[in-house]
């Protein structure tokens, strides 16, 4: 028999929960770990706020669900490149092409490296001095993961989202004991101290 190729060779190798963190990481990003207090000051209220949130969700939603539309009705792989191809002709695929190699991939790689970098440090208790070769490593160290193949990719990518939400855990229980502490203080203070 002739040997598979083309996009019958493509091989099914990663699961549901690593499918599904890989898109959730795609569809959120890293902002969300950044500026929810810039949004915050920005909107005024914690109502905006939060309905600054819920748009900003209805919009992912509705581009997730259209892309998820296109690939039931263009089932090839290549995604949005593929997408773009088909609809709009290759010079139109060709520039998305190339913005994402140049422009989109690396900045969202070092966005996530320098979170990434953030999250290891505050749980080690390593010096934050050393912010900038640690992102560097976590760049070099997933990059030779995406290189051992998907499978360990995938792996890597529960396991670093895991991370990111034990380290803000971690930062609001610290926040919360430093309020706990102040309080108590307070509470230690004599009442013309106070005043």
């Amino acid at each position: 028999a002739p040997p598979i190729t083309g996009e019958r060779a493509l091989r099914r190798e990663i699961g549901l929960v690593a499918a599904t963190a890989i898109v959730v990481n795609a569809t959120i990003g890293t902002g969300i770990f950044r500026t929810p207090a810039q949004v915050l000051r920005d909107a005024g209220t914690m109502g905006a706020a939060l309905a600054v949130w819920v748009i900003g969700a209805v919009i992912a939603l509705a581009g997730a669900l259209s892309i998820a539309e296109l690939a039931a009705a263009m089932p090839r792989a290549g995604g949005l490149y593929e997408f773009l191809r088909r609809l709009y002709g290759p010079r139109v695929a060709f520039v998305y092409g190339w913005t994402k190699v140049l422009l989109l991939a690396p900045s969202s790689v070092g966005s996530f490296a320098i979170l990434a970098s953030d999250a290891l440090i505050s749980l080690t208790g390593v010096s934050p001095a050393l912010a900038r070769p640690v992102a560097l490593g976590v760049v070099v160290l997933l990059g030779a993961l995406t290189l051992a193949g998907i499978r360990a990719s995938a792996v890597q990518q529960t396991v670093v989202e895991h991370a990111v939400e034990v380290r803000d855990v971690h930062l609001a229980q610290h926040h919360v004991d430093a309020r706990v502490a102040q309080a108590e203080r307070l509470d230690h203070q004599p009442q013309q101290a106070r005043t």
